[in-house]
Parts: C-alpha cells; sequence; structure tokens
C-alpha cells in the first residue's frame, strides 16, 4: 500500500513556539503537547504556586518542586526528551556486607539510614543505603540472577561540586521573568536531558523572545580498547 496505508505506532512528544511578530496578540505563542500516556499513577502533577512576585503554573514530576513544564506572568516552556547516557554502573570487588576492593585496597562502606515519612505520621519507612566511590548500592534497581554480585550507580549529579541540582535550576527557570534569567538558570540544568523552548516577553523592558536549548550533560568518560580497536 501508499504512504496513507501505513501504521505509525511510535509516538514522540513535540512542542512549538511563534515569535512575536508572527502572532495577532504581539507575543510569543507556545504550544506545548508532551505525548505521554494516561497513567495510574500519573508522571506529572498539576502545579500552582504563588508568591507576592511570582505566579506559576505548569506540570512538575513528583517529588520535585518545580515544573519542567511551566508558564508564568512573563514566559514560559515546553520540553520534550532526549536520550543522554547520564549513569554509569559498577560491579564491586564485594569483601563482606562493609568493605569492598578497589585497585588493591579495601575500603569501607560509608553505610547510612534513610528516612522517608508518609502522609500517617506513624509511618515511617527506613531504609539502609551503602554509598561506595564510584556511588551507592543499587542492586534493587539492577536485578541479577547471579547471587553475590553487588552493583553501585554513578550518576551525572553526583559529581556536581557547587552543591546545585537541576530541579533548583528547573525551579530558577520557571521563576524567571527575563529571557536573561531563564538563560542563566539553564546553564545549571544537567538531568534530565531536554529539548527545551521558550517564549516570553522579559518584566520592564517588554522585549520579546523565543530561543531552544538543548539543555543537560554526559559524564566525561575514558575511551574504553575492545579486541584493538
Amino acid at each position: 500500500g501508499g504512504l496513507m496505508d501505513r501504521t505509525i505506532s511510535f509516538k514522540a512528544s513535540h512542542g512549538w513556539v511563534v515569535a512575536a511578530d508572527r502572532t495577532s496578540a504581539g507575543a510569543p505563542v507556545l504550544g506545548v503537547d508532551p505525548k505521554i500516556a494516561i497513567t495510574a499513577p500519573s508522571i506529572f502533577y498539576p502545579s500552582h504556586w504563588t508568591t507576592p512576585k511570582h505566579n506559576n503554573w505548569g506540570l512538575a514530576l513528583p517529588g520535585t518542586p518545580a515544573p519542567v513544564l511551566f508558564w508564568n506572568t512573563y514566559l514560559g516552556q515546553t520540553v520534550t526528551a532526549y536520550g543522554g547516557d547520564i549513569a554509569d554502573l559498577f560491579e564491586l570487588d564485594i569483601i563482606n556486607d562493609n568493605q569492598y576492593r578497589v585497585d588493591g585496597e579495601i575500603i569501607d562502606f560509608d553505610t547510612r539510614i534513610e528516612t522517608i515519612q508518609t502522609t500517617d505520621p506513624t509511618i515511617k519507612h527506613q531504609i539502609a543505603v551503602r554509598e561506595s566511590v564510584f556511588g551507592p548500592v543499587a542492586n534493587e534497581l539492577f536485578p541479577t540472577e547471579t547471587p553475590g554480585r553487588v552493583f553501585a550507580v554513578r550518576h551525572l549529579e553526583r559529581d556536581r561540586q557547587d552543591n546545585f541540582h537541576s530541579a533548583l535550576a528547573a525551579l530558577d527557570a520557571s521563576m524567571a521573568h527575563s529571557h536573561a534569567e531563564y538563560e542563566a538558570a539553564m546553564d545549571n540544568w544537567l538531568i534530565p536531558g531536554v529539548h527545551a523552548l521558550f517564549g516570553g516577553v522579559d518584566k520592564g523592558t517588554g522585549e520579546s523572545h523565543i530561543a531552544y536549548y538543548m539543555a543537560g550533560g554526559v559524564p566525561w568518560r575514558e575511551p574504553i580498547m575492545v579486541d584493538g580497536l
């Protein structure tokens, strides 16, 4: 059959933005269209918060304070995902439950207890976390059929030296009142990797802007030689 007979099963998010001089409103128009299936629980939750200086709406990921798709009085953002490889998995040379070996040196795990409070004040979940030089032990996330194997995951955000997380960058972006403020916030965005579209009118000057950002990062990795290649 022809092209019209083909069934397209792949769906991906998309967005678009139109400059102010091409709209009847005289301001940028931003289209937000994430192709996210309806699930329970949902991948997003609606967000609306105000302060004396801010009035923000959007969709945020559970557990984060900042919307990923948002608009405020002056500007808005939509994003689509790109597939950045942001983590590495390491198999540890285990000595015992409290120690592992790296380059011949025996190292103690840094063990701590994480407490997760539920909506019921009387119910708390406690999880023992073992931290290695590569990152936390995460066998629960990477099940294996081979007993005795222990894995640690090193995440891109773990190596940041400025104690600044991408969730804070997203929060700063959502509170921006100008393209310059938004751009400064996006400079600190590492994860998740996104194609971001921006449209807005600067507070004070009234200048209109549209922009595209490929925001995100990948870890610096040494080349690996495989069979002499």
